[in-house]
């Protein structure tokens, strides 16, 4: 398989995964952003800021604040003042946000778990590293050959 193969083919399946993860979010009436948000809180349990939301989405500030406004209207989650930082107001899941996450992203987790589960220690390992590799090396030619330290 000659290299431009082999970058259709990654780029097919990369697009096949953000397909799968929109499908399975919009089950619940969720976006992809939505979900993910959702799935930050939930595996924060104590407290997640807007900051740390936007970073996982990459996506603007006024948009994740949307998000976010949306889930605080639909009484999935709450934001109070941290209690380590004034300035800083984190994300909780409220009742009715737990049960939804324990219900979406609890089970989202269960099956990427199995799914990796049925690779073995060694292609885990370097599906990791590799992914995270190429995910650098992209970035590294995206900023004109500077890395400028930003890795994921």
């Amino acid at each position: 398989m000659e290299i431009d193969e082999h970058i259709k083919s990654w780029y097919v399946q990369w697009l096949y995964i953000e397909s799968l993860y929109s499908k399975y979010a919009g089950r619940y009436h969720l976006t992809r952003a939505t979900m993910t948000a959702l799935d930050e809180i939930y595996h924060h349990k104590d407290g997640c800021s807007q900051k740390e939301i936007c970073q996982v989405l990459n996506i603007p500030k006024q948009t994740v604040s949307s998000v976010m406004s949306n889930l605080e209207k639909k009484g999935f989650v709450y934001k109070k003042d941290s209690v380590m930082d004034k300035r800083l107001r984190l994300y909780y899941l409220t009742e009715s946000g737990c049960v939804l996450c324990e219900k979406i992203i609890a089970d989202l987790d269960k099956i990427e778990f199995e799914a990796f589960n049925q690779l073995s220690q060694k292609d885990r390992e370097d599906f990791t590293r590799i992914n995270e590799q190429l995910t650098q090396l992209i970035e590294q030619g995206m900023n004109g050959g500077e890395n400028n330290g930003n890795t994921r």
